[in-house]
């Protein structure tokens, strides 16, 4: 494959380059009817991935209302360190 001389230099072999050295695929073309163990095993391993996927989101929503509880709760202690030192009387000037 001849190179390409207009291809910005990222550091990373091209990927055509990187195609032309693997095995070419053998038997992509047949068409086949997978055998119900295979079916099932499949079945079984959609079932695991879904589960999977809603249980990081449940633990990102989970981190995420955390998160949500711990930066509304720093905004109300901001909010009344503010109110108790208006209500104190401090006056910053005379620092």
């Amino acid at each position: 494959m001849a190179e390409v001389e207009d291809v910005a230099e990222t550091g990373h072999r091209d990927l055509r380059e990187v195609a032309d050295e693997q095995p070419a695929p053998v038997l992509e073309d047949v068409v086949r009817v997978p055998d119900a163990e295979e079916t099932a095993d499949s079945v079984e391993h959609a079932g695991r991935v879904l589960d999977e996927i809603l249980y990081r989101g449940t633990v990102d929503d989970a981190e995420e209302t955390d998160h949500r509880a711990e930066e509304l709760n720093r905004w109300h202690d901001d909010q009344d360190a503010v109110a108790e030192h208006e209500t104190a009387g401090w006056d910053d000037s005379e620092d």
